[in-house]
């Protein structure tokens, strides 16, 4: 998880489509946060659930807002 280009740690257990993530004084309400930071990150969170990029995108529910960018 990067908040303003900074990485945090997910605590917890993910479930359904809500996290909990430590942060410190440095974040406040507004901020940019990015779930997946660019094709490097997906790859790693791939690696790390032991799967491929493209199925760590798809399982992406609806109610997540997307940005992309060129």
């Amino acid at each position: 998880m990067y908040i303003n280009n900074q990485k945090y740690k997910i605590v917890g257990n993910v479930c359904m489509d809500m996290l909990f993530v430590e942060i410190d004084e440095n974040v406040n309400l507004y901020d940019k946060v990015e779930i997946l930071k660019d094709n490097k990150h997906i790859e790693e969170v791939a690696k790390y659930l032991e799967t491929i990029p493209y199925e760590i995108l798809c399982e992406i529910g609806d109610r997540v807002s997307r940005i992309y960018k060129n």
